[in-house]
């Protein structure tokens, strides 16, 4: 059945990617600055979220936090 391999490798069982995601969130520019938003960006950059993020197969974190513009390269 489909899942995702942080689950499947917390019960110890195997997986087959069938397809990769890229997830983005989306914030309009004047809300870019909000406190909310702010927090929520600082903490995917945070050491102690990247290392319980570690614990966890299947997600690369590589670009987290970072600004994409339209036109750039995934």
């Amino acid at each position: 059945a489909p899942g995702i391999r942080a689950v499947a490798g917390l019960l110890g069982l195997g997986f087959v990617p069938v397809q990769r995601e890229r997830f983005d969130l989306l914030v309009p520019r004047a809300r870019y600055f909000d406190r909310g938003v702010q927090l929520f960006l600082g903490m995917l950059v945070d050491a102690r979220f990247r290392a319980l993020a570690d614990g966890f197969e299947g997600y690369d974190l590589s670009r987290a936090g970072r600004v994409v513009f339209p036109g750039d390269a995934p």
